[in-house]
């Protein structure tokens, strides 16, 4: 409560919870040693912001059997193998090197996938070997 108090009224000092982070600040006094939240400022930075986009696949083309040169929002660009990822009901037809040629950009969600409804979350793909760092 302390904390979302603090950071609330940080952002508007004339809210009602700026009230109650008063009445909690003067209620239970910060200990010695113990953060002091009244200090806090609101960032003017994007980290915030950055850290809150989604990852997105924007450029996709398929470079080996199993792999895929995929490039991010983020400039990222990144060739991977997903051969360990093709099990389970939806991906193991993709075993099929004719089938996994079927890949596409779906645009609308940002990611990879095939015909079959298999898809993989960008966050997976970035998370992958650069196939291109292996030596």
């Amino acid at each position: 409560m302390k904390v979302a108090a603090a950071l609330l009224a940080a952002i508007d000092p004339s809210s009602e919870t700026a009230k109650v982070g008063k009445w909690c600040r003067d209620t239970y006094p910060v200990r010695k040693g113990e953060p002091q939240f009244s200090h806090f400022r609101p960032t003017t930075s994007n980290r915030l912001t950055e850290m809150l986009e989604i990852l997105r696949v924007t450029e996709m083309e398929q470079v080996g059997t199993y792999s895929l040169k995929v490039a991010f929002k983020d400039g990222t660009t990144k060739r991977v193998n997903l051969r360990p990822l093709l099990w389970g009901e939806v991906f193991e037809p993709l075993r099929d090197p004719d089938r996994f040629s079927e890949v596409y950009l779906d645009e609308k969600m940002g990611t990879v996938a095939w015909p079959n409804g298999a898809d993989l979350a960008p966050e997976a793909l970035h998370e992958l070997e650069d196939e291109q760092a292996v030596v």
